[in-house]
């Protein structure tokens, strides 16, 4: 009940409490900043994923107006990746979120964490040049 009092549009059973959680501690300023760039941003920060979000005029050269681009990926939540239901779900939240008036393209991009051990040897040598004489 709460999330629908203060506005969130939509509610899935299956999102992680974590997710719950940050889409009601933000309803509030999303919806002050409702048909703007930062709304947009916000709202795919609810649900863990990051996004690159390009206006026409950011774009060269210049894209058609009222038009952007977004890359977003989303992290994989407790080891688990996004599902494809999950990523509709954030694009549906977008299209909810971005001026009426504005259509965008959309790109996933995936983040991958890993760890990539570096190994080097340092051999140091020294080389003196001897120069021997009779005398």
């Amino acid at each position: 009940w709460l999330a629908w009092h203060l506005g969130v549009d939509a509610w899935k059973d299956y999102w992680p409490e974590q997710i719950k959680r940050a889409r009601v501690k933000a309803a509030i300023p999303i919806a002050r900043k409702k048909g703007t760039a930062a709304a947009v941003r916000e709202v795919v920060a609810t649900f863990g994923g990051n996004i690159a979000l390009r206006e026409w005029f950011q774009m060269t050269p210049p894209g058609v107006p009222g038009t952007f681009d977004i890359v977003m990926t989303v992290s994989a939540r407790d080891g688990v990746p996004a599902t494809a239901a999950y990523v509709a779900d954030i694009i549906a939240e977008i299209d909810r979120t971005k001026p009426v008036k504005a259509h965008y393209t959309f790109t996933q991009g995936y983040s991958i964490q890993g760890a990539q051990r570096v190994a080097a040897a340092f051999r140091p040598a020294l080389y003196r040049r001897l120069s021997l004489t009779d005398k």
